[in-house]
């Protein structure tokens, strides 16, 4: 339930002067978790794939963040931006799905588009940051991609 859900943003709030920023990762699907974390946070940056289904998943989310704002759960939970992550570069399909989010979205959609690579996946595997044991051009884009995208979230923030 609702008081539940709330029972994050107080528990954060307890710890809210030790820390600049507290980043709350959740799985992409719809769940109690995921509503808590949106209940109990400043802004939200939707990371998102470009095919139809990731979309479609989107699309939910943004439902459940206007019912949180609407329902007066956390009116003042502002969403500072949608980035585009896992984008297969070469499939027309998932530019142009990017194109049209930007077109619905406007300045909402990061400019910067996180690619899909091979990189990424074993950076995340070996549970280091994309900018760290950075080896060849890919690597190097990466994290260039990464600093970009953390670089206009942290701007978000300080606001």
């Amino acid at each position: 339930d609702a008081n539940h859900m709330k029972k994050m943003r107080s528990q954060l709030k307890k710890v809210d002067a030790d820390f600049d920023v507290c980043i709350i990762d959740c799985a992409p699907s719809i769940t109690p978790r995921l509503s808590a974390a949106l209940i109990a946070a400043d802004l939200v940056v939707t990371p998102t794939g470009a095919t139809l289904y990731d979309l479609h998943g989107f699309s939910d989310l943004i439902d459940t963040i206007g019912a949180i704002k609407e329902h007066g759960l956390n009116p003042r939970l502002k969403h500072a931006g949608i980035v585009f992550s896992r984008v297969n570069l070469r499939s027309k399909e998932e530019k142009e799905n990017i194109r049209q989010m930007r077109e619905h979205f406007g300045k909402l959609v990061h400019p910067v588009v996180l690619a899909s690579r091979a990189f990424v996946a074993s950076a995340a595997s070996n549970r280091h940051a994309v900018w760290v044991h950075v080896n060849g051009e890919s690597a190097r884009a990466a994290r260039d991609e990464w600093l970009q995208v953390l670089e206009s979230i942290f701007k978000e923030i300080k606001k």
